[in-house]
Parts: structure tokens; sequence; C-alpha cells
């Protein structure tokens, strides 16, 4: 809110100081008005005013402070419009969104965020359009508001829009090529490493390991000679919004013949 002061001349007075602790204000002026706009409403303000002479305005010194109060107006301004019409179109190869949306008449500025589940700020557009990079495949959260210049009288922020973007479904990992063998009942299972796994599922019979995404065998001593199994593997995920686990490879292994018993000693 604006305040003028306004106050008659002094006779022999060189000048006029205008102070107010509140606004920080300590100023030296040579007219008897002064303006200044507080940027605040309905705030109670003491203003001091006193005559001044300059040093060679002899026998002149400067004047005792009169002081007035003055409250300032009532905030008439109002809320900008809502960001509207936003639009948004998804670059699945560059892993970006580009959003637009309609120009609001008194707004300076746009202020945009990704809230989650990454924290990205784009304040103080000047542009109706705004791209982010993500990273994951996940409903991403956004939030618009428009904003006036600082000067402007007549609005305030508009409040906030949120939008959900979903990115899409993670793609699955690469499923395993595995090999297994056997040496009489123990079974040794293999596979080539897959890209981005955090680790391996790996599975004969009923018996079963988890293992890191370093480790490409694991060995198994079944239960029983000359019995076949089903092996199963798959690649596990780190986290399920960058890649899903990959399907399960299987194949069947059947351990190896009890080994032949030695004759027992004869003409003893």
């Amino acid at each position: 809110s604006v305040v003028t002061l306004t106050w008659d001349e002094v006779d022999n007075a060189t000048g006029y100081n205008v102070s107010c602790d509140t606004l920080s204000l300590n100023e030296n002026i040579t007219d008897n008005t002064y303006t200044i706009d507080t940027n605040s409403y309905e705030w109670t303000y003491t203003f001091y005013i006193k005559a001044t002479s300059s040093v060679d305005n002899l026998p002149w010194v400067d004047s005792a402070a009169a002081y007035i109060n003055v409250k300032t107006g009532e905030d008439t301004r109002v809320a900008l419009p809502n960001v509207s019409n936003i639009k948004y179109t998804i670059d699945e190869e560059a892993k970006t969104i580009t959003f637009t949306w309609h120009a609001i008449e008194g707004a300076a500025y746009y202020d945009v965020m990704m809230v989650s589940p990454q924290y990205i700020q784009r304040p103080s557009l000047t542009e109706c359009t705004a791209t982010f990079s993500y990273v994951y495949y996940a409903d991403y959260e956004f939030t618009f508001a428009a904003r006036p210049d600082a000067n402007n009288k007549q609005y305030l922020r508009s409040d906030t829009v949120t939008l959900r973007v979903n990115t899409g479904t993670a793609p699955k990992l690469d499923t395993p090529v595995i090999n297994a063998t056997a040496v009489g009942k123990k079974v040794t299972v293999s596979w080539e490493a897959v890209a981005n796994a955090a680790g391996y599922s790996v599975k004969v019979g009923d018996l079963s390991k988890a293992v890191g995404d370093w480790v490409t065998s694991a060995e198994f001593d079944m239960p029983a000679y000359e019995t076949e199994y089903t092996v199963e593997v798959f690649a596990k995920t780190g986290d399920s919004r960058l890649y899903e686990q990959s399907e399960t490879a299987t194949t069947t292994v059947t351990t190896g013949a009890a080994p032949a018993q030695l004759a027992a000693p004869a003409d003893v």
C-alpha cells in the first residue's frame, strides 16, 4: 500500500528528514511531500518528520521531530486464475515430460515443480511451457501456479494446481540363459549375467537360493539319485520403478546314478 505524506513548509528550513524504524527508512529530502510503497496492507506505521538546516544556514538548527501514525489500506488484490488447460507429452526415448498451458492475464511468472518421486523446481518461468527429465516408471506429481510481478497491485498468486502423470510400466529384466548339470546328487546351475539385475533367485526342486548380482552359478546337494528336477532362475530388480524382475527361465536336470557298491570281501 502506498503512503504519501505532506506537511507545511517550515520557514528557514533547507530540507526535511523522514524516518520510520519499521521500514528502516531514514531519508533526507528538500520537498514537503514524501511517497513510499510499504508493500503491506492494514498495518500501522509511525513516521517522524523534522525540518533540517544545513551547516551554513546559521543560526538555524534542526527542529524537533513531528510524528504521525498511518494505517495502510485494505488489501483489495484478488488471486490470479488457476493455471488451466495443461497438456503434456512424454518422450520415452529421451525420458522427458513437456508441459504447455494457457497464458493468464496479469501473470508475470509461472512456478512449476516436480514434487514426487523426484523433486525439481522450475520457478519464475515467463513462457507457458516446461520440460522435466524423469528417471522412474511411476506416477509423478507436478504443481503449477501463476504469479504476478512483485509490483502488481491488482493480483495475488494463484492457487496451486496438482497434476499426476504416469510415465509407463518399467521394462522387464532380460530372462537369464541357464544351464544345469549333475554329478551324482550335486547339481550345478549356471547362467549368463543379466544387465541391471540386482541379484538372482535360483531353485532346483524344493531347494532354493538367493544370490547377488555378481554371482552366475549355484550348487545344490539334491536328496536323491537318478531323479529329474525342475530348475528355475529369474533376475531380481533393485527398484521396481526402474525394472521389473525377469521372466523365469526353466529347464530340467537329472541327478546321476548311485555309486556302485563294492563287493564284500570273500574267503575271509
